[in-house]
């Protein structure tokens, strides 16, 4: 069995990607777009703004196992929401908005832009709907 041998990426062909930018359509207001995928640091940042203090609280294996752990869901949705502005701050080339500016954008504009830029970043759907799922299932509050 012979296995094709593929040319071996330099460092500039693999950091390139960091800088390709991607014109996204917004359907409320009408318009578009320019944002970049996050680096790897820049999704490690935004991970940890969304479960930051959330470990603090100590559960018994029982506990884990029957799925009784109690998570503060106000706290929760609020470091998901300072997260996902986070991301749209950083990836949002143009216009470049803070993370002030970005909290006033109109919902729809900003989860449309919240989910392209998860999209190129490489950060799937069925991730996102794992936490979303995770959230909702009975015994969590």
């Amino acid at each position: 069995m012979t296995t094709k041998k593929t040319d071996l990426l330099t460092k500039e062909i693999l950091m390139a990607g960091k800088n390709a930018t991607i014109e996204i359509e917004i359907l409320e207001p009408q318009g578009t777009v320019i944002i970049r995928p996050l680096t790897a640091s820049e999704i490690n940042l935004v991970e940890l703004k969304k479960i930051e203090g959330s470990g603090k609280q100590t559960i018994s294996y029982d506990q884990a196992r029957a799925g009784m752990i109690n998570l503060d869901l106000y706290d929760t949705t609020k470091k998901s929401f300072a997260s996902d502005v986070m991301a749209v701050s950083m990836a949002l080339v143009d216009p470049k908005l803070s993370e002030g500016d970005v909290k006033n954008l109109p919902q729809m504009a900003f989860k449309q832009i919240v989910s392209e830029i998860y999209r190129v970043s490489g950060v799937t759907k069925l991730s996102q709907d794992n936490i979303a799922t995770f959230r909702e299932e009975p015994g969590r509050s």
